[in-house]
C-alpha cells in the first residue's frame, strides 16, 4: 500500500492498519498538528479598567488581582488572563485549528504562529510591555495527529488502553453506551500531562473512522524538549509527541529496527541501552558487578517498555 501521508492530517489509498499508523508516526519527516497553545509574557501595566474583564478576582492573602476574558478570533476565540502580583504576567490561549478551520482539520505550527500574531495584537489592547518575542514563553501545547479511514478503530483504541505512556497511571476508557466499542482512552498525570487517543468521527458523528492521537504538554515536559520557546522546530515537536508512544509504536511496527530507532531517539532510553548492553557483555565473561535496586527497577521497566528480554533481542 502506498501511504500518502501529509501530517498532521494523514490520508492513505487504503484503510490504515496499526502498522501503517506506526510507520507514519515514526517517520523522520512527521509534522504534528497544534490543537491548543498557551503563551505567557510579562507586562508593565494593564490598559483600561477592570470592566474590560469577564472575571476579576483578588487574592485575599496578598491582595493580588487576577482576571480572565474571552474574545472572538477567526472561527474561534482567544482567552486572555492576567496575574497582577509581584511577578506580573499575562497569557493568551487559543486553538489554532478552531480559529483557522473551525476544527475541520489540524493546524500546523506555521499556521499556529499566524494566529499567535493576531492573539498578541488583541493582547496589546489590554497590556503594555509585551512586545518582545524573546519574552514569549509557551506554557501549554496540545500536539495531535489525525488518521482518516482507520481499518479497525476499536482495536487501535484497545491496544492504546493496555500500554502505559505515563508511569503508574491507569487509563480512563470511555466506551460507546450502545455498541460497547471504545471511543476514547486518556492517561493523565498529576502535573496535567495528558496522552490520549479517541475516535474523532464518533465525536463528530460523521460516520467515518478518524482516530486522533493527542499529547498535552506542560511544564517540565515542554522544557525537556525545548518546546517552551516559540522558535522550537517541527523535529522537536515530533520527538516530544513520539516519545510517550514509543512502546506502542514499536509493537505495532513489529520491527526491531523501528524499536532500536525509538530507543535511540530517547536519551534516557539510550543510556539504559548502553548500560544493559554492558552488563550483558560482562555477564558473558562471568562478571556480575553489583547494581542498585533502583537501577534494577529502571532496567526492568526499560525492558518491559520496549518488550525485550535482553539487548540481543533487538538484533534478532
Amino acid at each position: 500500500m502506498i501511504l500518502l501521508s501529509n501530517p498532521p492530517t494523514c490520508i492513505a489509498d487504503a484503510p490504515f492498519t496499526e502498522g501503517d499508523i506506526a510507520d507514519v508516526l515514526m517517520d523522520a519527516g512527521l509534522r504534528v498538528g497544534i490543537d491548543m497553545v498557551r503563551v505567557q509574557f510579562p507586562f508593565t501595566h494593564r490598559i483600561g479598567g477592570n470592566d474590560m474583564w469577564r472575571k476579576l478576582n483578588q487574592d485575599q492573602l496578598n491582595s493580588n488581582y487576577f482576571g480572565s476574558g474571552d474574545l472572538p478570533l477567526g472561527k474561534g476565540k482567544v482567552s486572555l488572563y492576567f496575574n497582577h502580583g509581584f511577578h506580573r504576567y499575562g497569557r493568551v490561549t487559543f486553538n489554532p485549528s478552531t480559529v483557522l478551520f473551525g476544527g475541520s482539520r489540524l493546524a500546523t505550527w506555521l499556521e499556529a504562529q499566524t494566529v499567535l500574531i493576531d492573539a498578541m495584537e488583541i493582547a496589546f489592547h489590554y497590556f503594555q510591555g509585551n512586545d518582545r518575542l524573546e519574552d514569549l514563553k509557551v506554557t501549554l501545547l496540545h500536539l495531535s495527529v489525525d488518521f482518516h479511514n482507520v481499518l479497525d478503530p476499536d482495536k487501535v483504541l484497545r491496544d492504546f488502553s493496555i500500554f502505559q505512556p505515563i508511569r503508574g497511571r491507569s487509563p480512563l476508557v470511555v466506551p460507546n453506551q450502545v455498541t460497547g466499542a471504545i471511543e476514547s482512552v486518556t492517561y493523565t498525570s498529576s502535573s496535567e500531562l495528558r496522552v490520549m487517543a479517541y475516535n474523532k468521527s464518533a465525536k463528530r458523528g460523521d460516520g467515518g473512522t478518524t482516530i486522533r492521537f493527542e499529547n498535552r504538554l506542560v511544564g517540565k515536559d515542554l522544557s525537556k524538549y525545548g518546546l517552551n520557546s516559540i522558535a522550537a522546530t517541527d523535529e522537536q515537536r515530533a520527538r516530544a509527541f513520539r516519545t510517550r508512544l514509543s512502546a506502542l509504536l514499536g509493537r505495532w511496527s513489529g520491527s526491531m529496527t523501528g524499536m532500536k530507532d525509538l530507543i535511540l531517539r530517547e536519551p534516557a532510553a539510550t543510556r539504559m541501552l548502553v548500560s544493559a548492553a554492558g552488563l550483558e557483555y560482562l555477564d558473558g565473561y562471568g562478571l556480575h558487578p553489583p547494581v542498585s535496586r533502583n537501577f534494577e527497577k529502571r532496567l526492568r521497566q526499560f525492558k518491559q517498555k520496549f518488550r525485550i528480554g535482553t539487548v540481543k533481542d533487538l538484533f534478532v
